[in-house]
């Protein structure tokens, strides 16, 4: 594409070995993934969300590898040019890193138990109608989660006492 005064674009910068000056190219995809990764599945890494595809988004995982986080494993869209922290699903054989963005407990299930109860509190008689048994897209669109979170977060809730499972939802113990 063409570029223009006070466009925002993700550039590679490098020293140019013919001429010894630092230059930029736009074309970043072909200096990243020049070399095999060796990431464990589920170890934590930088991605910075760089295009959208119909996939997904594609990434650069720690400033060296090409990385895609699908759509269908979003509970919200991401935003260009975001640094975030993902997580090694698979490394695939061409060298291409598939990313989730939920991987190790790292606080997600704590924060989410935290949004939950704030979300309780916010309802008339402390209810929402919602529980374990509610669909996926249900609890997607309640709480940018997956079903697994939420059953995480009601379980932990539920043990230490602040929370009640009913079979139409949750209420909060006050």
């Amino acid at each position: 594409m063409k570029l223009t005064r006070g466009m925002v674009v993700l550039v590679y910068v490098y020293l140019d070995n013919a001429s010894q000056r630092v230059v930029a190219s736009a074309k970043i995809e072909k200096f990243i993934g020049n070399r095999f990764p060796h990431y464990r599945l589920g170890e934590k890494v930088e991605a910075l969300v760089y295009k959208r595809t119909e996939l997904g988004y594609k990434a650069i995982v720690n400033n060296l590898f090409h990385g895609m986080v699908y759509e269908n494993e979003l509970y919200a869209p991401l935003e260009i040019g975001k640094v975030i922290p993902a997580y090694v699903k698979q490394v695939r054989d061409d060298g291409k890193i598939d990313l989730v963005l939920s991987g190790g407990d790292d606080g997600r299930v704590d924060a989410l138990m935290d949004k939950i109860v704030r979300r309780l509190e916010d309802q008339p008689e402390c209810f929402l109608p919602i529980s374990d048994s509610a669909s996926p897209e249900t609890i997607r669109a309640t709480f940018q989660c997956s079903k697994k979170d939420f059953k995480k977060a009601i379980g932990h809730l539920y043990r230490q006492r602040k929370i009640l499972i009913t079979d139409g939802g949750i209420r909060l113990v006050v």
